[in-house]
């Protein structure tokens, strides 16, 4: 009698090195669907202040990350030095003690920024008085105005997103695991322009979503428009299926009437 290869310990090593061959890739997939939020800067127009926003690594804390005890490996140079006109050449990890808003040569702290940041979730005024921050999650936070570091204004998830704002509604994105809730967001003259997230349900686009239009320094919420999508054929379609069972009831009563009517 032969021996079946895929019983006990063949069995047991064949998945161990089934794991081991997949488990690097599946870490792989993992790591390329989280977002690193590397460092980067914006100069006023008349070079007068810097904005530095710091990162962060993975979620996980840059000040765990500390490799070979430099507590700054975990961001290749390219994204963390910059030329800030006449203050030169800088290390915006190493050089700055923390995100803010800094003068220029001296690097000085005007006021700190609080919070991780991607430079397209930032919108500033060319003296960096005035900023704009999204919160691209949406928890306890979405929107913030910020005059010259103090907040003026906040929203949250359910100030902007007016119908169908829970997350089944919107589609996952695998660059950081979350629910994107946001589409467009840019400043249009004085004012902030914000677009939601087009809504779905189980994969089926709803079309739905709304345009925000806020007071660029106020952060005072101007007008709000709702695009109904594809949703505005659902009375449309809801009024032809009454409109044809209102007529297949009549036509029905009548044939019933003209029946009893007639003699026996």
């Amino acid at each position: 009698m032969t021996s079946n290869p895929w019983s006990g310990k063949h069995r047991l090593w064949c998945q161990i090195a089934l794991v081991a061959g997949i488990l690097p890739f599946l870490l792989g997939e993992a790591l390329a669907g989280l977002t690193a939020f590397y460092p980067f800067c914006l100069i006023s127009d008349d070079g007068s202040r810097v904005l530095v926003n710091q990162g962060w690594d993975y979620g996980s804390g840059k000040k765990a990350l500390d490799r070979d005890g430099d507590p700054y490996a975990w961001c290749p140079k390219k994204f963390r030095e910059s030329r800030l006109g006449s203050a030169g050449n800088v290390d915006l990890l190493r050089d700055f003690p923390s995100s803010g808003v800094y003068t220029l040569p001296d690097r000085k702290l005007i006021y700190p920024i609080h919070g991780v940041l991607l430079e397209e979730h930032l919108i500033a005024s060319p003296d960096l008085s005035s900023l704009v921050l999204l919160n691209r999650t949406g928890e306890s936070m979405a929107l913030a105005f910020l005059e010259n570091g103090k907040v003026t204004r906040t929203y949250r998830l359910e100030d902007l997103l007016l119908a169908f704002s829970d997350y089944k509604f919107r589609t996952l994105s695998t660059n950081g695991w979350y629910y994107p809730w946001h589409d467009e967001f840019k400043r249009v003259g004085d004012s902030v322009v914000l677009t939601t997230e087009k809504r779905q349900f189980m994969n089926i686009p709803l079309g739905y979503y709304e345009r925000h239009q806020f007071d660029f320094k106020t952060g005072h919420l101007q007008k709000t428009d709702v695009f109904y999508g594809s949703l505005m054929i659902l009375p449309t379609i809801g009024g032809l299926l009454l409109g044809f069972g209102m007529v297949a009831l009549v036509r029905r009563t009548r044939n019933r009437g003209a029946a009893d009517r007639q003699p026996a």
